[in-house]
């Protein structure tokens, strides 16, 4: 079964404090001509860094073969607060074709339509992991 819906975004730009993507989607429900004419239009995702998430941590204690005990850190994954991060311009976004399609149907307690969105989850979820911006992020559902 094919994705009905895919995104992906190129780091374009990194400094000390910003981070800056092109990113472009692809929404296979829509008619040919408007599907190629929406896919080929880009977005732009702006990060400030200082928003970017660390993992939290969880200590637990596990037992070693002399009978002693001992403290081991394992990280913990949480979700990226990205409606906080919007809410405090941490991030700015300027909608590609496909996300300007799907806002328009969009309701209004939904901040970003599903291209954007994803694709900052995306972002988000790999710095956590790694430490380091991805160059480049993609998504299909």
């Amino acid at each position: 079964m094919a994705a009905w819906l895919s995104g992906s975004c190129q780091l374009e730009m990194e400094d000390g404090q910003t981070a800056l993507y092109t990113y472009k989607g692809d929404n296979a429900s829509l008619l040919e001509g408007r599907r190629e004419e929406l896919a080929g239009q880009e977005g732009m995702l702006t990060i400030q860094k200082r928003s970017l998430e660390k993992p939290g941590k969880r200590v637990r204690k596990i037992r070693r073969k002399d009978g002693g005990t001992r403290e081991v850190s394992d990280p913990v994954y949480q979700t990226p607060d990205i409606i906080g991060h919007l809410e405090d311009g941490d991030i700015s976004v300027e909608l590609c074709g496909v996300d300007q399609d799907l806002a328009e149907g969009r309701d209004a307690g939904q901040p970003l339509p599903r291209v954007a969105w994803r694709l900052l989850l995306a972002i988000y979820q790999r710095y956590m992991r790694t430490g380091k911006l991805p160059e480049r992020a993609e998504f299909e559902q």
